[in-house]
């Protein structure tokens, strides 16, 4: 990591004429989801900007986390998290954009377009936790090597093809195992107090010699006044159904206060449960426009008790 981070430093003299943007994320909470109780506490590195006028880099660094060893033993092991989530380079070349470099896999869910540091555990999917050892229908990681081309249109939309090493194998593109991957958005996001936005999307990760993991996902978003609705829909291709759907209400009265309730269901992915019903509802409180506080209350089938979590996430530009 103090490689990359010099490389980066090195950089910056030849882009200061350009827009950039640093900041450092630090979340911590305490959560009855997690043996530890450190539940998504974390410390993120964020940047983005511009080398040139057609040429952009953005980055996401994970610094720190719940169990900090796990991020600096595994750089090359694609199933599994380390400090570096992303980073790409984006060239646009008017019609198309390419972008190369430690990549997102395009799912097409709502939650997994979130930044990591904005996910509660208590109310995410199981396709988000990735935990391929108590869930059949994930992936390992969504942070691979690979490219992607990007087509947008009309002003509205875009259609994304990419391939990234598969987080199914055991060493980044070994033995050729790849990820193919297409997604579509839509997004009527303006300055009007009322729109929509979609995505869809459909994954092909390579995991044996003709055995691939392959993922439909979609969701839909529409946003009127102070409240959001967001419905995620996801199913694998197997030879039972295996998938999920989640509903979530936002509400947001005022600019320093907001409240979702978010519920869901999923089939047929867990090797000791037929299915998963969960719900939660969150509380955020901005007290200034950097910090944030939140409260959650939560139910899982998957425990025994009632979830609960509390914490602050603080944001520092630089």
């Amino acid at each position: 990591m103090k490689r990359f981070l010099i490389c980066l430093a090195a950089l910056l003299p030849f882009v200061s004429g350009y827009a950039q943007d640093f900041s450092v994320i630090a979340r911590a909470e305490y959560s009855t989801a997690e043996d530890g109780h450190l539940g998504n506490s974390s410390i993120y590195f964020v940047a983005d900007g511009n080398f040139t006028e057609n040429f952009s880099y953005s980055t996401e660094l994970h610094l720190l986390s719940a169990y900090p060893a796990d991020l600096y033993t595994s750089f090359f092991t694609p199933g599994c998290m380390n400090f570096l989530d992303w980073f790409d380079l984006t060239y646009d070349f008017g019609p198309v954009q390419l972008s190369a470099g430690k990549e997102i896999l395009t799912v097409g869910t709502f939650e997994n377009l979130e930044y990591d540091f904005d996910v509660n555990y208590e109310s995410a999917s199981s396709l988000w936790f990735g935990d391929t050892e108590s869930c059949l229908t994930a992936f390992p990681s969504v942070y691979q090597w690979g490219a992607r081309l990007d087509f947008p249109f009309l002003d509205v939309f875009n259609i994304s093809a990419q391939v990234t090493s598969s987080p199914f194998a055991e060493r980044t593109f070994k033995n050729g195992y790849c990820s193919y991957n297409m997604q579509f958005t839509a997004n009527t996001e303006s300055e009007e107090d009322q729109y929509w936005a979609g995505v869809a999307a459909v994954n092909f990760a390579q995991r044996g010699e003709r055995d691939f993991f392959k993922l439909a996902s979609a969701g839909l978003k529409f946003h009127t006044g102070s409240w959001s609705f967001i419905l995620d829909h996801f199913n694998e291709f197997a030879s039972s159904y295996r998938g999920g759907d989640a509903l979530s209400v936002v509400y947001e009265p005022t600019d320093n206060i907001g409240m979702t309730v978010k519920g869901g269901y999923e089939s047929g992915m867990f090797f000791e449960a037929d299915n998963r019903t969960y719900a939660s509802f969150t509380f955020n409180w901005y007290p200034i426009e950097q910090l944030r506080v939140h409260a959650i209350a939560a139910y899982d089938s998957l425990y025994d008790n009632p979830l609960f979590n509390i914490g602050v996430t603080w944001t520092i530009s630089l």
